[in-house]
């Protein structure tokens, strides 16, 4: 098959056209925008600790929960301002997903065929945000329980999401170059994706603060065993990640990135954190007296754990950055492989 035939069959041109709106599929991003903006209102009431019409919504911000519920890798207020990063990059791919429904592609409306801004994408959006919601009257109430067991539900259902989108695309992706959509292309990877995926580490992020309130006040462990299951669970996600975004699916996660940015923040925020607590711990030892040898390994164990994980994110990192450059720029293939 010749390069121009090849082409030609995989052009949609020869697809009969249909140019007719699927309600279902406008009402499920109706919804979904919906939602988000409830959610996004109840996110700032909250932040704010703000009432309306006089009447608390919410019986306390999450910013005086972490400041309330100290422990050894509590949270700076710093962290909390993510949420406005993360807001105003679903926002942008919403409103991109919005424009598919009024655009066309060459055979259909762009929201329908291809297939990229597949429903799975709205409706897993849609159920995240509502986990959120739940989220925020469940640490308002200090029900740290419930609330770790949904801001794991909503990290789950923003991956199934972002892995539908990014699948899809990359079973479209020579379609959308040959009927060019290239802009869309690009567009689904930095907005819709990368978007997606940020608000999923983030929901992680979440889910390991809650867990950390959780084993501390609720199961009473004390805050260096929980400091360190935390830093256990971080470690083996970041390494599950690296894995499954660089090796087992790099064709379809490689313009990935805002993960690493949030996971980065997190991690030294709480190394940060967590010296902080280990120099006003040692203020409070005696000098004339040694200090009790469980007590001080402890926190220096974590302390050395932590900065020894800080290193591998960073080496982490670097791998990614060092394997993209070499596929992408350096090592030549043909196109049928580039894509």
């Amino acid at each position: 098959m010749t390069a121009g035939s090849w082409s030609k069959s995989l052009s949609v041109s020869s697809l009969e056209e249909n140019y007719e709106h699927s309600i279902p599929r406008v009402i499920l991003v109706a919804i979904t925008i919906v939602i988000f903006i409830f959610t996004l209102i109840l996110n700032v009431l909250n932040g704010a600790d703000a009432k309306i019409f006089g009447v608390r919504i919410f019986a306390t911000s999450l910013k005086n929960l972490f400041q309330t519920y100290q422990t050894d890798i509590s949270p700076s207020i710093f962290v909390s301002y993510l949420w406005i990063v993360i807001f105003i990059w679903q926002i942008c791919w919403l409103i991109y997903g919005i424009s598919t429904i009024f655009r066309k592609s060459s055979s259909d409306y762009l929201y329908k065929y291809p297939p990229v801004m597949h429903w799975l994408i709205y409706l897993n959006f849609s159920i995240a945000n509502i986990m959120n919601i739940l989220c925020l009257f469940f640490w308002s109430h200090q029900l740290f329980v419930f609330a770790t067991c949904y801001s794991m539900l909503m990290f789950i259902g923003l991956n199934i999401g972002a892995f539908a989108s990014l699948f899809k695309l990359s079973d479209y992706l020579r379609e959308m170059y040959y009927t060019e959509k290239i802009k869309d292309v690009w567009a689904i990877r930095i907005l819709v994706q990368n978007g997606m995926m940020m608000y999923s580490s983030w929901a992680f992020i979440m889910f390991l603060m809650t867990l950390n309130l959780t084993l501390v006040y609720q199961f009473k462990l004390t805050n260096e065993t929980s400091h360190f299951v935390i830093l256990c669970i971080f470690l083996v996600k970041i390494m599950i990640y690296f894995v499954i975004e660089n090796i087992v699916a790099y064709r379809h996660a490689k313009f990935i990135f805002t993960p690493w940015l949030i996971y980065g923040i997190y991690l030294i925020d709480s190394f940060l954190a967590a010296s902080q607590s280990l120099k006003i711990k040692n203020q409070f030892i005696p000098l004339n007296q040694d200090p009790n040898k469980l007590d001080m390994i402890r926190p220096n164990f974590n302390y050395f754990f932590h900065s020894c994980i800080l290193i591998f994110y960073v080496f982490l990192l670097f791998s990614k950055v060092f394997k993209f450059t070499w596929n992408e720029f350096c090592y030549q293939r043909k196109f049928s492989n580039n894509f």
